[in-house]
């Protein structure tokens, strides 16, 4: 993807995903997996759902100011939300620069999402 790609609101696809901004609406199901501690034991784990709405929303604020940020991750075929990830610069640890970051319902591990979605950004 390239930087015009990242300003670009609207969805892109790979062959299984829909990569989309953040939107309010989907705090509830992204929720669901920011606050399973199995699934986020590498990294943070929200503990409330407004924890996990402001942290989202800081993350999709810096699209404007940097020129990207992660992507919510859908599931093509149902447009399920599956996760979230792509590159950013963590607000809130911005030392250690540009980084890809990613998690998915533990649910659709094991399928090459996260390698798909990776791969993705390199376009």
């Amino acid at each position: 993807m390239t930087l015009q790609t990242y300003m670009d609101l609207s969805p892109h696809y790979t062959s299984r995903l829909m990569l989309r901004p953040f939107l309010e609406r989907d705090t509830d199901e992204l929720y669901a997996i920011q606050s399973d501690q199995q699934a986020m034991r590498h990294t943070f784990a929200a503990t409330s759902l407004q924890q996990c709405a402001q942290r989202l929303k800081t993350f999709e604020d810096m699209r404007d100011s940097h020129g990207f940020a992660p992507w919510v991750v859908c599931d093509r075929s149902e447009t399920e939300v599956i996760g979230w990830g792509g590159l950013n610069i963590d607000p809130f640890d911005p030392g250690w620069g540009v980084e890809v970051s990613y998690f998915f319902d533990p649910a659709h591990w094991g399928r090459g999402f996260a390698t798909e979605l990776v791969l993705a950004l390199k376009e």
